[in-house]
């Protein structure tokens, strides 16, 4: 009986140990709250652009809705975490995913990555990690990219059926917060975007090496 008893015991702190590692920290990251917990951003250069986004019930990936940004044309903007960022450690690791898709009036307008989720990695003050490389950037690829090396996540593909983008990243020194920006950059029309994730996985999952110049 106490055999049993200790054999149950540890399946529960089993599953325990499980649930901290794929809790997802994005406050609504599914979308299914509608615009709670998501502003946007929008630097200086685009916002002649009269870009915007709303929450959209036109196939989304999962759950009844996803998100969707429209631009007339071409611009650099994103849809950003409007509360609190996430508190993080550094040389913890993490699972970063997102579903995206683009709609058949997507249209490139240069050489640029289209779009990608953009890590901004600050400290408790909210100021930003003083690194050369700036901010983490997951591309459509899968790959992950420092500002230093964004060019090499260009892309010549827009896919109009749901894509998943996804890679493990390792908190760099000096990091005590992160902010999730849905990044679209050099395109025109609709860009939808569903199920984002960010959580924890154990220390020893290898993660994916990021580019850098």
């Amino acid at each position: 009986m106490n055999q049993i008893h200790f054999i149950l015991i540890g399946f529960v702190l089993s599953l325990s140990v499980g649930n901290i590692h794929s809790e997802n920290l994005v406050l609504n990251g599914g979308f299914e709250a509608g615009k709670s917990g998501w502003g946007q951003f929008i630097p200086a250069e685009s916002k002649s652009v009269p870009v915007s986004w709303d929450i959209s019930e036109t196939e989304p990936h999962g759950g009844s809705v996803a998100a969707v940004m429209t631009n007339p044309k071409e611009a650099r903007w994103a849809m950003s975490q409007s509360g609190p960022r996430i508190p993080v450690k550094a040389g913890e690791k993490y699972r970063l995913a997102a579903w995206i898709r683009f709609g058949k009036d997507a249209k490139l307008e240069g050489t640029f990555p289209a779009a990608y989720v953009r890590l901004v990695f600050t400290d408790v003050g909210q100021k930003d990690v003083s690194d050369p490389r700036l901010h983490l950037h997951l591309g459509l690829s899968g790959e992950f990219a420092w500002s230093t090396a964004l060019s090499m996540l260009n892309t010549t593909n827009l896919p109009t059926s749901w894509k998943k983008m996804e890679g493990i990243l390792e908190i760099p020194p000096g990091a005590d917060l992160v902010a999730i920006n849905l990044m679209v950059h050099g395109v025109s029309g609709t860009i939808h975007w569903d199920d984002i994730v960010f959580e924890a996985v154990p220390a020893e999952t290898p993660f994916t090496p990021a580019l850098d110049k």
